[in-house]
């Protein structure tokens, strides 16, 4: 007898359960539309049936691939959450520019194929690309450093 890959297969039916639930809620909560004049409730339905599909996806995979063994690395899990933390308590104290630093350092931690000078970049990058998207983009009015800019 086969082993199935019984975490992909979870995984993906709690994704497949969750896209149902999101497709639901907004069918029930939201007014959809047409196609032409999308409601509030399109997006999230869209959405859902994306997360359904995709969650389907790694269950079937799941059923047909071979059972490998996992550790759980939790380390990196803990230092992506203290970011996004850390990130949500400083963007509004800090601005942007000192958040997005933060959020990007300690997410990075954990891998050790990241260096100081990557991990440099990838956070200035971040910083562009927010400020091309947010202010030029969208024109949201957010402080890069607060009183300055």
């Amino acid at each position: 007898m086969k082993k199935i890959d019984s975490m992909d297969v979870i995984g993906g039916a709690l994704f497949c359960i969750l896209g149902i639930s999101v497709f639901f809620y907004s069918q029930s909560e939201y007014e959809l539309g047409s196609l032409a004049e999308m409601g509030p409730g399109a997006f999230p339905a869209y959405l859902g049936v994306i997360m359904t599909l995709l969650g389907a996806g790694i269950t079937i995979e799941a059923l047909y691939k071979r059972h490998q063994r996992r550790s759980l690395n939790i380390g990196p899990m803990i230092a992506v959450v203290t970011g996004i933390v850390v990130f949500a308590l400083a963007i509004e104290r800090l601005g942007a520019l000192a958040a997005i630093f933060a959020l990007v350092f300690i997410s990075a931690w954990p891998d050790r194929n990241l260096n100081f000078r990557r991990t440099l970049i990838l956070a200035v990058a971040l910083v562009v690309i927010a400020c091309v998207v947010f202010k030029l983009g969208l024109s949201m009015n957010f402080s890069l450093v607060p009183g300055v800019l």
